[in-house]
């Protein structure tokens, strides 16, 4: 009995071990360990590809246990529906296990890909694994500050579906953080080398350039170490093809040169071997931007652009600038493109002159009272504005008064006589005034410090200018006409001392401008094409006082009409016609959104300051939208995009909302019953500061040029009585300060920088 039982029970256990490994053949049990994957695609992942031959090797491999019963292993590719590689490999148990590999090549396009893993018993194919839309193309890493976080948000039309992230998984580029002008050099990218394009960026705002280093003992700490994580997650495969580093700004209170190199180097050489990038770009930082006071990062970045090989560097000049960022339009927008042409050079191979910043390579003493200053990587120079007061002199109480472009040279007047120089720099300017020096693309020059001087050939100083003979000087501006030609606009009567000349396109891009030299009989504004043009003339005397100023719509027609411009632009016939901007008793109203397959609203302080409102797609609802504000000007942008989220129109007014002369005069009861001081701006021709006397309690100053950019914003809370403004980076020009008291009023004055 005790010799049956034992058969009985050693028979049960045998069928039921049988019983299990026959299920699992027959794949209705889940089998923990059964295959071991080392290498396979992740749905929506990028491969770098190889730069040189546009292609990347995809591995799958891994190991599989023989009791899943498979003979053979077969991989499937697919290129949309097409099947473009199909393989088997035969297994080879040992220890119960065998080990597979496959590889595929596939090229970088604009294409996704389907990878199918079957395992093969006796003939019976049983799918394994997958992944799906798996694409090869170009990682880009940014890192740095917040001008490299960009406020995050991509615009619609930067979106594509070859444009990937990783965050937790792959996933498209806008459900992640690209920044504005990351995303829109992605999507420049996609369209112009037709290949997809990963971005990773790690910005962090206000951090010095050392918490972003390399943790050596503890790798995969801090801020470094999060980047790397993220990469190795998504299956990277040590290579990018470049990395773009925008900071600076809080280092630029206590950073010295060399210490600002040093640091880079360091992390320079963690990313050489973490990420082996085909080319790293440096973003030079705008000195002063953020309200920092020293340009040491900033000259450190020009000396490492020239010190490492494999480190580019692109001037932030000649862009808009809110005194801190960029704005996307005129900021980061421009700034990406001309990125971009830098990478398709260094990068994509494409042979282009003047896409890199100009560099000064030489700085000459020339005579007492002019310097010649040289500069790289340009074939010619251009400049708009009046930029010379930004270019400053080491060790020299002498001022530069003016200056001219001599195809790749500038050639800087000086105020006084001088024998000999410790430096000169370029600074340029925070905010957005229209004071550049650039190269046929538009690329700023890039600024530097007290970079060294040397001496010239003597030559004889040219006599000084006899005096010339006073200019009258006009009580208003009734001898200025503007005339209206099939292509032009010439302007008459530009007799003051001083004269400035804005004329802005249907878009606002300048046409054309000249600051302060603009005095004479005739002006006429060439080529232009047919539309809408903003035009503004202003008469100032001697001393920069405003005697008068021309402001005006012109409309070019191409018949040469001088028909007087309409109030509101004629039909263009695009889809924004439909679009209705208007104001009730509970605030803005806009609609027509809806008749494009995208729309999107924005409005906005008239100063661009505040954002009140902002929608795109889905979110902008289907009928009116209004949006609830009180009494004020405000300004309302209204945009359609196509499927593709291409921008097709924009509509943009600035609308006022309520009863503003009920509103002043409340302002002005308050204003009487408080304390009988004047609010004054004094001296109204200043240099580097001005004086500012406030009546009474205040929250903040902000200074706007006249073109309405926020130049610089400074808090005053409860400031009261007289106080200084530095204004040591600012160009020339006229520009409006604005005074927001606590009690609710506000007082405007304006003031010339010369």
């Amino acid at each position: 009995m005790r010799f049956s039982s034992s058969l009985l029970f050693i028979s049960k256990k045998q069928l039921l071990s049988f019983v299990f490994y026959s299920l699992c053949l027959l794949g209705t049990l889940p089998i923990i360990g059964q295959t071991t994957y080392t290498s396979f695609p992740k749905d929506q992942q990028l491969y770098q590809r190889d730069i040189s031959s546009n292609y990347a090797s995809i591995p799958v491999n891994g190991t599989i246990a023989q009791y899943t019963g498979y003979t053979k292993l077969s991989l499937k590719v697919y290129k949309e529906s097409n099947v473009v590689f199909d393989q088997s490999r035969n297994l080879y148990y040992s220890g119960g296990r065998s080990s597979f590999s496959f590889s595929v090549r596939i090229p970088a396009e604009l294409s996704n890909y389907r990878f199918e893993l079957y395992g093969d018993q006796n003939g019976t194919k049983t799918l394994l694994k997958s992944a799906n839309r798996v694409v090869v193309g170009d990682i880009i890493l940014i890192n740095g500050q917040s001008n490299a976080l960009a406020y995050a948000a991509a615009k619609p039309a930067d979106f594509d579906d070859f444009a990937r992230t990783y965050e937790g998984g792959w996933k498209l580029m806008q459900y992640s953080f690209p920044g504005q002008w990351g995303a829109h050099l992605a999507k420049t990218i996609i369209q112009n080398k037709r290949i997809p394009v990963a971005i990773f960026n790690q910005a962090e705002g206000g951090k010095f350039i050392s918490y972003f280093l390399r943790n050596n003992s503890n790798p995969n700490t801090g801020n470094y170490g999060t980047l790397k994580r993220r990469l190795e997650d998504g299956g990277f495969n040590n290579k990018v093809a470049s990395i773009i580093w925008f900071q600076g700004e809080t280092d630029g209170w206590e950073t010295s040169i060399s210490e600002y190199k040093n640091s880079f180097k360091q992390l320079h050489q963690a990313w050489k071997q973490d990420y082996n990038p085909r080319k790293t770009y440096i973003y030079q930082i705008r000195f002063g931007s953020c309200s920092h006071v020293k340009p040491y990062p900033m000259e450190a970045q020009r000396q490492l652009a020239e010190e490492l090989y494999d480190v580019g560097i692109m001037s932030t000049n000649n862009a808009d600038h809110d005194g801190c960022h960029f704005p996307f339009e005129g900021g980061y927008q421009p700034l990406a493109k001309r990125l971009y042409e830098l990478i398709n050079r260094d990068v994509y191979g494409v042979s282009k002159s003047n896409v890199e910043a100009p560099n000064i390579s030489k700085a000459t003493l020339t005579s007492s009272r002019e310097i010649r200053l040289e500069f790289d990587n340009t074939s010619s120079l251009s400049f708009s504005g009046n930029p010379w007061s930004e270019f400053t002199l080491e060790g020299s109480s002498a001022r530069v008064t003016s200056g001219r472009v001599v195809g790749n040279e500038l050639r800087l007047t000086l105020s006084s006589a001088v024998s000999s120089l410790d430096g000169v720099s370029y600074l340029a300017h925070i905010g957005s005034a229209r004071n550049w020096v650039y190269n046929s693309n538009s690329v700023g020059i890039l600024s530097f410090y007290d970079f060294p001087v040397g001496q010239g050939s003597t030559s004889v100083d040219p006599p000084d200018d006899p005096t010339p003979t006073p200019t009258p000087t006009p009580t208003n501006c009734g001898d200025v006409t503007v005339g209206i030609g099939a292509s032009s606009i010439t302007l008459n009567g530009l007799n003051a001392p001083i004269v400035t000349v804005q004329v802005f396109r249907p878009d606002w891009t300048t046409a054309f401008s000249c600051n302060g030299d603009c005095n004479g009989t005739t002006k006429t504004v060439s080529n232009l094409a047919v539309g809408k043009y903003f035009v503004r003339v202003q008469l100032l005397s001697a001393n920069w006082q405003l005697i008068c100023k021309v402001e005006d719509f012109y409309t070019v027609d191409g018949s040469g009409s001088t028909t007087p411009p309409e109030e509101e632009p004629p039909s263009s016939g695009n889809s924004c016609d439909n679009i209705s901007i208007s104001t009730n008793s509970s605030g803005v109203v806009v609609s027509g959104l809806d008749q494009a397959t995208v729309g999107s609203l924005l409005v906005l302080s008239e100063d661009w300051s505040i954002s009140y409102y902002n929608c795109w797609g889905d979110a902008c609802g289907s009928g009116n939208i209004t949006v609830p504000v009180g009494r004020g000007s405000y300004r309302v942008i209204a945009k359609h995009y196509n499927a593709s989220y291409q921008e097709a129109c924009t509509k943009e007014r600035i609308i006022t909302v309520g009863n503003l002369t009920e509103e002043t005069d409340r302002r002005n009861r308050v204003a009487s019953s408080a304390v009988e001081t004047t609010f004054k701006v004094f001296p109204t021709v200043a240099v580097n500061q001005i004086q500012v006397q406030l009546p009474k309690a205040t929250n903040y100053i902000k200074i706007f040029s006249q073109q309405g950019q926020l130049i610089q914003t400074v808090n005053v809370k409860n400031w009261q009585a007289k106080q200084s403004i530095q204004l040591d980076s600012t160009a020339q020009g006229m520009y409006f300060l604005n005074a927001s008291f606590v009690d609710g009023t506000n007082e405007t004055s304006k003031f010339f920088i010369q």
